[in-house]
């Protein structure tokens, strides 16, 4: 005789599990025609090249800045703009300054730069400075690029629409003669980033190709409205050069108080600061490092001025400077004046806490109204919160206050919603500076 004849056992698994929102992958959004689909996910630049972008596209570029992090996120993914686009422009005005060598740094599609350059003389003029660098991009016809204006300005505008190019304007002797923005208009980037989203929602870093404050404006707007920590990084001088109010990009998130987006400048936007700096950081778990004074591989810092510090702190943006011999990041604050870490902290808490009041009540036969069933509930808070205790993301300061079952009123059990349950804590913060006082006697 057997024991199954004895005694019958049959076991239900219930370890059923749910997708996990992923808090360490970036998403690249960039007009192509590469692929058909809205998204594809990526562990290595060179399959780009492979699948057929081109050493110079942005979106190449942007996964170089990110996958270069030691370490670098698994995976990241691009996202497929579809919407008409139009074409990219740069203003560039120069300010006369006698004997000095102005330089504009322009990148073909395979990636090369050339550099065009020109020495005033004596009595400079805006129409020389211009006018001749004019004549030598439009004699380079590698760069797909028209150069117009040439008296008081210089407009360079891509010949195809949809590609952005690589430009870097500055003057030899590092004293910021160029003043520099990107006019392009939004081609519909909310529609174009809702059809990603719905294609695959499973990445929470927004990185985009085109530097204008058009597009990263409703990019933002886009981001805070879908909870998606998006990253930018401009090039428009105005954003180190006015004061707070002034309405730049940058001023622009702090004025709608984004605490999903952050800024950075650089007069290298093709460098993508901002898409590498989440390369830096999404490896770790949220809140487990500060964002400021990290070093990015293979972004070069930018010298600034201190009033240009000075108006970028006051706005809440961001920019990377060599300090003591070391190229480091600064402040890591969201537009919103809070600090990057602690906005992804929180949403990683809130979408772990989701999933997990989701198992409770997806794999359980029933939770009861009972003191027993709304444990159950109190538990899935606490869990999530003693990771982040772990990750050093949280204090170990967790207060959950819940209802006793008797007293949960007769029209919340009829329709079987539990209200009541709250809980409270602090994150645990950084140390960014230090004031220190010593004595030293003889």
């Amino acid at each position: 005789m057997s024991l199954d004849s004895l005694v019958q056992v049959s076991i239900v698994a219930q370890t059923a599990g749910i997708s996990r929102q992923g808090f360490g992958t970036p998403l690249i959004a960039a007009y192509h025609t590469v692929f058909p689909e809205r998204v594809r996910t990526y562990t290595n630049p060179a399959d780009m090249l492979t699948d057929g972008f081109t050493a110079g596209h942005q979106a190449y570029l942007a996964a170089q800045a990110i996958m270069s992090q030691v370490p670098a996120p698994p995976s990241f993914k691009v996202g497929r703009l579809a919407e008409t686009p139009n074409a990219h422009v740069e203003t560039l005005v120069a300010t006369p300054q006698a004997l000095t060598k102005y330089l504009v740094d322009l990148a073909d599609k395979d990636g090369t730069i050339t550099t065009f350059e020109y020495t005033s003389d004596d009595t400079p003029t805006d129409a020389e400075i211009h006018g001749a660098l004019l004549s030598a991009i439009n004699a380079d016809a590698s760069l797909e690029v028209t150069a117009s204006g040439g008296t008081s300005d210089l407009v360079l505008t891509a010949d195809n629409a949809g590609e952005v190019f690589s430009l870097r304007a500055y003057d030899e002797g590092g004293g910021h003669l160029w003043a520099r923005t990107a006019t392009n208009a939004d081609p519909g980037m909310a529609t174009d980033l809702a059809a990603i989203l719905a294609a695959d929602g499973d990445w929470f870093g927004l990185a985009i190709d085109a530097p204008s404050e058009a597009i990263i404006n409703a990019t933002a707007a886009w981001a805070e409205s879908n909870r998606k920590l998006f990253g930018f990084t401009t090039g428009d001088t105005d954003a180190i050069t006015t004061a707070v109010g002034g309405g730049d990009v940058i001023d622009d998130q702090k004025t709608a108080g984004r605490a999903f987006v952050f800024g950075a400048y650089s007069d290298r936007p093709y460098e993508h600061l901002a898409a590498g700096w989440m390369g830096r950081i999404f490896p770790r778990d949220p809140g487990a490092q500060t964002w400021a004074y990290k070093t990015i591989r293979n972004v070069s810092a930018v010298p600034l001025t201190a009033t240009h510090k000075t108006n970028l702190e006051a706005k809440n943006g961001n920019w990377y400077a060599e300090v003591a011999g070391r190229n480091i990041t600064f402040e890591g604050k969201t537009g919103a004046g809070d600090y990057i870490d602690v906005t992804r902290t929180i949403e990683w808490l809130k979408a772990r806490i989701q999933e997990e009041e989701y198992l409770l009540l997806a794999n359980a036969e029933k939770v009861p109204f009972t003191d027993l069933g709304i444990a159950g509930v109190e538990a899935k808070i606490r869990g999530p919160w003693a990771e982040g205790v772990a990750n050093t993301a949280l204090n170990d300061d967790l207060t959950v206050v819940v209802p006793l079952a008797a007293n949960v009123s007769a029209a919340d059990k009829t329709s079987r919603t539990l209200t009541g349950v709250n809980f409270s804590g602090t994150v645990q913060g950084a140390i960014h500076k230090l004031v220190i006082q010593g004595t030293v006697s003889a």
